[in-house]
Parts: structure tokens; C-alpha cells; sequence
């Protein structure tokens, strides 16, 4: 028997987001998200969105853009990762995203710039403005911080780069100086765990006490207030549940599904909290 039956659910809750509505707004999603349509509102030029990895940055970003292209028809947004990808995979997606119909074939990066340029360009001089999102900024290369310089001081564009703290202390003065705004996502309290919960298993059809109150404290605890580990931990601790037909998870089975994953002793950092798959973006899954 599946664990969604065992625990009467119709999809796993704690999956990546997988449209627009899925995505839960707690209070610092939401103050993030506020900041972010103030910026692109007002048209500034750039933003920084600060988070450790797996806080929810990219979730954030998706989920602003998405609402603003509902609010609004002369908005033209673009997200690309700037994490493993070279200049040229960049500007590439990038043109695939802001012209889907627009031949690529033998290009340059610098070909590719300009046909950027030129289209922003033309479209500020009929009144639309283009949000630009470097997502995945960690450890950033030279090269690629040279493509983010070029593209984001094109006129009428809002920019806004995803970092952690560490990458921002890192970045060259002129860019921290040129930064408008500055949007943080830290991790979550046990309220905003709490809350969380309750979205994503009433959401998907379940009990919302599922977890008990112990339960859900030693979650936050242990994942550090970290929403990608946050759905780990609690996916997990779903499945282990359903195996020994618990009718509730409480904190004994929280912590046994997280000394099994973990590392070494003394860090709560299990190998599982690694994967790609976990990303909290939008992302088809298939469910089996």
C-alpha cells in the first residue's frame, strides 16, 4: 500500500509547487514577494534576493513574476540560472525566452547580446519594461558576471540577482553599490513550519494533524529552518509513518528518519537534502 493511501492523500504534500496556486505564501515569502513588485512597480534597476540554499529563492522569483505577468501586459520577464552554465547557455535561453521564434543558429554570445539588447530597447520605447532574473548565483564566474553587468544596464530593465550571503559579500563593490533593494528570504520559525504544514497537507486532502506538535519543532529544528529540507524530512517521515501503519508522526519518528540520512555525528545534514530533484521551483513531477 502506498503511503498516500495510508494516509489518505491525494498527492504527496510536500512535493515542489507545481503551478502558480501551489505555492505557499507564509509571511516571508510574502514580505519577499511584496518587495519584489515594488521594485519591478517603480522600476529600478536592481535587487538583490539573499537566502541560504534551498530557502526558496528561485520559488520566490517564479511565483513574482508569474503574478506580475497576470497584473499587467507590458511587463516582459526572463529567468535564467547562472549556476553550471556558460555565458553562452545563458543568453540562449534567454532569447529562446523573449522570442521563442528567433533563430539561433550560428550565433555568438555577442550576436546574442545585441539581438537582446535591441529588443528590450524596442520595447522601452513603447512604454514595456523587462525584469530580468539571474537565478542561482552561487559561487557566480567571472565571464558570467561580466554577461549580468552587460544585460542589466540595458535601459529599461529590473534586474534581480539570487545569491546567499556569502556570494554577496563576494560581489564587486560597484554591484552591491548599484543594488536598489535588497530582498530576503531567511529561514523558516516553527510558525511558519506550522503554517506550512497545514497548507500543504489540507491542500492535499489530509488531516492537518498528521504531524504532532512535537513533531513538527523537531522538523524545524532539524532542517535548520530550511524549506527544501523542511519537505524532505517531512516526505520521509510520511513514508516511514505509513510503513509501521502509525495513525500519527511524532517526533521519534522524525528523528530516526534523519539519523538514517545523516552524514556524520553532530551535523544535521543529510545526503538527501542534496539532490536536484528537490529543487522548490516549479517542476513537473510524475507521481507513481
Amino acid at each position: 500500500m502506498s503511503y498516500l493511501k495510508h494516509w489518505k492523500l491525494r498527492y504527496p504534500p510536500f512535493r515542489p509547487p507545481q503551478s502558480f496556486h501551489d505555492v505557499f505564501l507564509g509571511g516571508t515569502v510574502e514580505e519577499a514577494v511584496a518587495r519584489g513588485d515594488f521594485l519591478i512597480t517603480h522600476r529600478k534597476r536592481l535587487g538583490f534576493v539573499v537566502g541560504p540554499t534551498g530557502v526558496g529563492k528561485s520559488t520566490a522569483v517564479q511565483y513574482l513574476c508569474q503574478s506580475r505577468n497576470f497584473k499587467t501586459t507590458n511587463e516582459h520577464t526572463c529567468i535564467v540560472q547562472l549556476l553550471g552554465q556558460t555565458p553562452y547557455d545563458i543568453v540562449s535561453h534567454a532569447l529562446r525566452q523573449l522570442d521563442p521564434e528567433m533563430p539561433l543558429d550560428h550565433t555568438s554570445v555577442e550576436q546574442c547580446i545585441l539581438r537582446i539588447s535591441d529588443m528590450m530597447m524596442s520595447w522601452r520605447t513603447v512604454g514595456h519594461h523587462t525584469v530580468f532574473v539571474f537565478d542561482e548565483a552561487n559561487d557566480v564566474t567571472a565571464s558570467n558576471l561580466e554577461l549580468f553587468a552587460r544585460i542589466s544596464r540595458i535601459p529599461g530593465v529590473t534586474a534581480l540577482l539570487c545569491v546567499n550571503d556569502e556570494t554577496l559579500v563576494d560581489l564587486p563593490r560597484w554591484i552591491v553599490e548599484w543594488s536598489e533593494l535588497r530582498i530576503d528570504l531567511p529561514p523558516w520559525d516553527l510558525g511558519q513550519v506550522a503554517d506550512y504544514f497545514e497548507f500543504a497537507i489540507t491542500g492535499a486532502g489530509g488531516d492537518p494533524n498528521l504531524f504532532d506538535a512535537q513533531a513538527m519543532t523537531r522538523v524545524q529544528e532539524l532542517s535548520d529552518g530550511i524549506p527544501r529540507r523542511i519537505a524532505q524530512l517531512a516526505d520521509l517521515s510520511l513514508v516511514s509513518g505509513a510503513v509501521r501503519k502509525l495513525d500519527q508522526i511524532r517526533v521519534d519518528v522524525v528523528e530516526e528518519v534523519c539519523n538514517e540520512f545523516t552524514l556524520s555525528i553532530g551535523t544535521n545534514f543529510p545526503v538527501f537534502w542534496e539532490g536536484s530533484q528537490l529543487n522548490t521551483g516549479f517542476r513537473e513531477q510524475e507521481l507513481k
